[in-house]
């Protein structure tokens, strides 16, 4: 009995801190179609740079700070990649599995977190693109120490 309910306040917990954000990449147009995958990506959330590659990144608005180790992707959804987009990517090292970053950034005592990750992977030798994917993260639960100075007195306020 104590187990089972261990167990329930377990999941319960893992409800309240655990966070849940599915994503899906906004591409224009149906892989088939994209000749050169530059022209398709310019207005969207993606970047490019020849020593990382191309870059995904999506940005929404949390309460607290999320704890970037906890990052995990799951059901991922991929498709392929036409031989004419992998003919512009093959100067681009290409990895097999997506790499994750996140992080929080605070600005104007607003929260954003800011998920980035590398769209296009090879998996058993064939280039592919994520289409969508559920991110599971978890905020950090330590309290942040306040970085003010305390106020004191002038050395110049004491009259002497």
């Amino acid at each position: 009995m104590r187990f089972t309910t261990l167990l329930f306040f377990l999941f319960c917990s893992s409800l309240l801190w655990g966070q849940q954000q599915q994503i899906t990449l906004p591409w224009q147009s149906d892989a088939r179609e994209v000749q050169d995958p530059s022209p398709a990506l310019d207005k969207l959330a993606f970047t490019f740079s020849k020593s990382e590659g191309w870059s995904f990144s999506k940005q929404w608005q949390t309460p607290q700070r999320v704890n970037p180790n906890s990052g995990v992707l799951s059901n991922v959804r991929y498709a392929t990649v036409s031989p004419a987009v992998a003919k512009t990517l093959k100067d681009i090292t290409v990895p097999e599995q997506t790499t994750l970053r996140l992080e929080s950034k605070k600005a104007r005592d607003v929260i954003y977190t800011v998920v980035s990750l590398n769209p296009f992977v090879r998996q058993n030798g064939q280039l592919k693109r994520i289409l969508s994917f559920d991110l599971d993260y978890t905020f950090n639960r330590s309290a942040q120490t306040s970085t003010r100075m305390a106020i004191t007195n002038s050395v110049l306020a004491e009259g002497d």
